[in-house]
């Protein structure tokens, strides 16, 4: 039973990808790969010391855990790594790979870890 819900949790992942996903370059340092990604937005509560919390809104690209190749290594996001996506006027979107409160700046989306989702913000627009 596992396996067949991991499975469809791959063919799900694959599926969006194709049919929603638009190619994107994914930097660190100079490095690069051309992946395919979907675009999406997370709303997080970010609890203040005062017992307040902070609410912050980052754009998430989901994309599959093993095309995100670097120097001919499947990696992990890391905090500063940059996504470059070119909008359907031609402007070209920056954003930043960046942690969130206390969490990563990515996490997985599924238990099989096949799929990422990366936080970011827009850090420039050309």
């Amino acid at each position: 039973m596992a396996d067949m819900l991991q499975d469809a949790l791959v063919i799900l992942s694959q599926t969006n990808k194709e049919v929603r996903g638009t190619v994107v370059s994914y930097y660190r340092g100079t490095d690069y790969v051309s992946i395919t990604a979907t675009i999406g937005k997370s709303i997080h509560r970010i609890p203040q010391a005062n017992g307040l919390y902070l609410k912050t809104e980052t754009i998430d690209w989901l994309m599959i855990a093993n095309d995100l190749v670097l120097s001919e290594y499947v990696v992990e996001p890391a905090p500063g790594d940059v996504i470059h996506w070119t909008d359907g006027n031609g402007a070209v979107h920056h954003y930043e790979a960046q942690p969130v409160g206390d969490e990563n700046c990515f996490r997985y989306s599924d238990p099989g870890r096949t799929s990422l989702r990366v936080h970011t913000q827009q850090i420039d627009l050309q």
